[in-house]
């Protein structure tokens, strides 16, 4: 399925300048990007972006990669004695 994003407002990039675009379309097909310009080629979606900011998908993998060797490690108490016990341990 091919779709276009159309009048994007603004396009947040994660490019070597971290430009920011305004005002573009952007040609989506397979789940890829295959152009960003300002007149396409037709699609079979199209989705009005007006006054939208388009941006990468944002992944927060480190908040809680500590708390992860603790897993299973006093389940039974509530968050904050949980966190006391926690950092009362010595893991070398």
């Amino acid at each position: 399925m091919s779709i276009l994003l159309k009048n994007c407002e603004y396009v947040v990039t994660q490019n070597k300048d971290r430009e920011i675009l305004r005002n573009v379309d952007i040609g989506i097909e397979n789940n890829e990007i295959k152009e960003i310009v300002s007149e396409t080629k037709s699609y079979e979606r199209k989705i009005d972006c007006s006054n939208k900011v388009i941006l990468p998908g944002l992944i927060n993998t480190h908040t809680h990669a500590g708390m992860s060797i603790m897993r299973g490690y006093s389940d039974d108490k509530e968050l904050f004695p949980w966190l006391e016990i926690c950092g009362k341990l010595k893991i070398n």
